[in-house]
């Protein structure tokens, strides 16, 4: 498994930053969204799903994660220029596998 790295966008809570202040980075054993918004670091066995995101600008593919860390806020969106399939591509291959279980999503 290899680790999967790109540039983009992100909508955390209420605060949006564009492209390309967001590097996205994922191994099997996290997710990182980093850059002018700070840093959120997800586990597994933090994060219930990725949810394919459509953007208003179709050139622009994304997703949000879905978590039950109540530490952050609950709408986090990346989006990046790849397209949906090589996004999501890429991070299937890095081995991150989203482990909780949907129930646990209180805080949404």
């Amino acid at each position: 498994m290899q680790e999967f790295k790109t540039i983009g966008g992100a909508r955390i809570g209420w605060f949006t930053a564009t492209w390309p202040l967001v590097r996205l980075s994922v191994s099997s054993a996290r997710l990182q969204l980093s850059g002018i918004l700070g840093t959120y670091e997800f586990l597994p066995r933090e994060v219930v799903s990725l949810q394919h995101h459509r953007s208003i600008v179709q050139i622009i593919s994304g997703f949000q994660i879905v978590h039950i860390r109540p530490d952050y806020p609950s709408k986090i969106v990346f989006g990046c220029f790849r397209r949906p399939e090589e996004l999501m591509g890429g991070i299937r291959n890095s081995g991150f596998l989203p482990e909780a279980p949907a129930n646990s999503v209180a805080h949404l």
